[in-house]
């Protein structure tokens, strides 16, 4: 599998700093416009895309945010995931989605999971209203956002 383009090719080809094209990445201040354009160019001449995994190392975000219900054919939570996806994608987050069919184990698996890989916060429909594993998962650092329930601690709203 071919090497992918990298910050550095961008750098040289545009004739600027790594920290430059970095910048022009991020949206960041500190270079001209002439600049910019040719770091963008440069970017699409090498096919550059940025290494999220890199950057999720970095700022500890990941632009991910998981959310979890019983079910997805029932037209309630599909409505609701339609809704949640639309917010998502307006903030520039990519969702991740899973179901616990009700069952407790899968559903902390689930937050285990989203846990592994540091998504930026869940929100989720638990199963038969249980709270220990929400609360488990949020003391452990999981920011969660339960819905159909009321229930309150570090982490959750």
């Amino acid at each position: 599998m071919p090497k992918g383009a990298t910050l550095h090719d961008v750098a040289a080809l545009a004739g600027v700093s790594p920290r430059t094209v970095s910048r022009v990445v991020n949206g960041e201040a500190g270079f001209g416009e002439a600049t910019r354009l040719r770091v963008l160019e440069a970017i699409e001449k090498v096919g550059y895309r940025p290494n999220m995994l890199a950057r999720a190392l970095i700022t500890r975000r990941t632009g991910t945010v998981g959310l979890v219900v019983p079910q997805m054919v029932d037209p309630f939570f599909a409505e609701l995931i339609d809704g949640v996806q639309a917010a998502v994608n307006a903030s520039g987050r990519t969702m991740i989605i899973a179901k616990h069919d009700d069952d407790l184990a899968v559903f902390d698996s689930i937050l285990d999971t989203f846990s592994s890989f540091a998504v930026d916060g869940a929100i989720v429909y638990s199963p038969r209203g249980e709270r220990a594993t929400l609360l488990k998962h949020a003391i452990q650092g999981l920011p969660t956002v339960a819905f159909g329930m009321e229930i309150s601690g570090a982490n959750l709203g």
